[in-house]
């Protein structure tokens, strides 16, 4: 079996961040800055759209995307779900910067983050016949748009959702509706509007399924996380491993090839780097390289032994990772660096 190989991945920083350089300094200002101008939002990240202005042919497959289950387009402005999730780690690793820095505001950025965890609870959750989930996104009139995307995977890992909330999630993404067999599709299949070939309506973005796939893993949810990855894997092969941008979503069950997208680009970086982080999702690899510490999976799922991944860097020096013919992982890490295998 062929041994492919990874390269060129850093995976933490050199230098400790307590003190740092002046240039160090004025970045950790300039984020504590961004992110105190985001914090004014209650709800941040809604997208709008101005009228009477027509929309451009290009964006209609992207403001078609938002709809409701029964297919009706959501009318702009627009809060987003996973613009919650980003906006909430954001808060969380601005304070663990502010405190690495030794400088203020680290306990009002903790607030924030609860109190809009608490906020998105109360205001994005609903629920059908299969139980609760977190809906795509508020419409204009904070109404919410309760169709099941794939915009659920951004919300995985983030530390918006708890441990019961990320599995509800978990249940809904890997459900056939979601699943194509060959990766996440960005809309449920049971959705009114719903079109295999739609931009955003039913398509699969190799990208949105990587970052579902390492959401699952961050949260603990490899067994979730495997088919997804699995699918994506099929979904090279079949494009000579250079995959588009996107693909049509219909179902491996009925398709033995995923379908083309015919103005997809390809290749596509996204798609590109797609690979690169359904591979650190599948092995659990993290660094800490101020602490000299690694952490790694002690074992794939089937599918993937006898793998070897090199040219990865923590703190300029090489690490390399490989897999036996049973999937049990070894790592050669750099003199002075602690390994902790994880299931």
């Amino acid at each position: 079996m062929a041994r492919p190989a990874v390269r060129r991945l850093a995976l933490g920083p050199a230098r400790r961040p307590g003190g740092g350089t002046s240039a160090e300094r004025r970045g950790g200002a300039r984020l504590a800055g961004a992110v105190r101008r985001c914090g004014r939002r209650r709800l941040p990240g809604v997208r709008r759209q101005h009228r009477p202005r027509p929309v451009q042919p290009g964006l209609e497959g992207l403001l078609g995307g938002i709809r409701f289950r029964d297919g009706r387009i959501a009318e702009a402005p627009i809060a987003l779900s996973e613009v919650q999730a980003y906006a909430h780690e954001a808060a969380v690793r601005t304070a663990d910067l502010l405190e690495a820095f030794g400088r203020p505001g680290a306990a009002h950025w903790r607030r924030w983050a609860r109190d809009l965890r608490q906020r998105f609870r109360d205001r994005f959750w609903t629920e059908d016949a299969d139980g609760r989930y977190p809906v795509v996104a508020l419409d204009r009139d904070k109404r919410p748009v309760d169709s099941i995307a794939s915009n659920l995977g951004h919300l995985l890992g983030t530390g918006l959702l708890d441990e019961t909330e990320s599995a509800l999630v978990a249940g809904r993404l890997t459900a056939p509706g979601m699943d194509s067999g060959f990766g996440l599709r960005t809309l449920d299949a049971a959705t009114a509007g719903f079109n295999p070939l739609g931009y955003h309506t039913g398509s699969v973005w190799p990208h949105d399924t990587a970052v579902a796939v390492h959401g699952l893993a961050r949260a603990g949810l490899h067994d979730a996380a495997a088919p997804l990855a699995a699918g994506l894997v099929r979904a090279a092969a079949a494009f000579d491993h250079r995959l588009p941008e996107l693909f049509a979503g219909h179902p491996r069950d009925r398709y033995a090839r995923p379908v083309p997208y015919p103005a997809s680009c390809r290749p596509q970086a996204w798609a590109a780097a797609s690979a690169v982080l359904v591979l650190q999702a599948l092995l659990g690899l993290e660094a800490d390289a101020p602490n000299r510490r690694l952490q790694v999976r002690d074992r794939l799922p089937a599918g993937y032994e006898s793998v070897r991944i090199d040219g990865l860097t923590v703190a300029g020096l090489p690490i390399e990772v490989e897999t036996d013919h049973t999937g049990a992982v070894r790592m050669r890490a750099p003199e002075g660096f602690g390994v902790t295998a994880v299931r």
